[in-house]
């Protein structure tokens, strides 16, 4: 078990548990107030990423000549989690990640769209992609700023193929909150009292987020002993 004891003055905000904190069976919160008067306590808390959106990283792959297209010629992509995948060109199958060159560009373009979004292929569900004439775009599955990974080819003898553009665009958007915070219950402790919660009080043994305290009044102070 782990204790700690902090101590709230005024209306300045105390940070009490941090979300990485390994919380026992059992927490339970201990406020003391030793002030001739009644005073007011907010629990709040505040989470990470609270407000942060994300955006997909995008690649793009232009065949430019179905016919100097050879078996063995490779689209190697790189999801957001790092795992590496080739899509390589040969008879079509969906299941091996493989792709026919066959009758124009388009087409050809549309058999390597279809390999890369078959959920029963090679890569499963990390990348979803489109085709616009001979230019298949690939899109990341999980977005965020991880996803600007590399796209690259391997295109033997005459050029059948270029990347257009390797994984860019991944974005992390947003202010992280770690300065805003949302209440999670407030207390009146009377003068020269103790007030004793446990988990049953709030959702003490949540982890995931960062607990403050503060006082409603800058006269006010207490002590607040956390057991873990």
């Amino acid at each position: 078990m782990e204790t700690i004891n902090k101590k709230v003055s005024g209306t300045t905000v105390v940070k009490l548990q941090s979300a990485s904190i390994n919380i026992g069976e059992n927490p339970a919160m201990t406020i003391c107030n030793i002030n001739t008067a009644d005073c007011n306590l907010n629990l709040y808390y505040s989470k990470e990423n609270y407000d942060v959106t994300y955006t997909a990283a995008n690649a793009a792959v232009t065949i430019t000549d179905f016919t100097e297209l050879n078996p063995g010629d490779t689209v190697n992509l790189i999801a957001t989690d790092g795992t590496n995948y080739d899509f390589v060109n040969g008879s079509q199958s969906s299941v091996n990640g493989t792709w026919e060159s066959t009758t124009s560009n388009d087409a050809t373009a549309t058999n390597l769209m279809n390999v890369i979004n078959t959920a029963s292929g090679p890569s499963g569900t990390r990348f979803t992609a489109i085709t616009q004439g001979a230019v298949v775009t690939i899109t990341q599955a999980i977005q965020g700023i991880n996803g600007n990974t590399t796209a690259s080819i391997t295109d033997s003898n005459t050029a059948g193929m270029v990347l257009t553009s390797s994984f860019t665009g991944g974005a992390d958007n947003g202010n992280v909150t770690t300065d805003i915070y949302y209440i999670l219950k407030s207390f009146t402790i009377p003068s020269n009292k103790t007030l004793s919660l446990d988990k049953a009080d709030f959702a003490f043994n949540n982890l995931g987020f960062d607990m403050y305290a503060q006082l409603d009044a800058a006269i006010d102070d207490v002590d607040i002993i956390i057991n873990y």
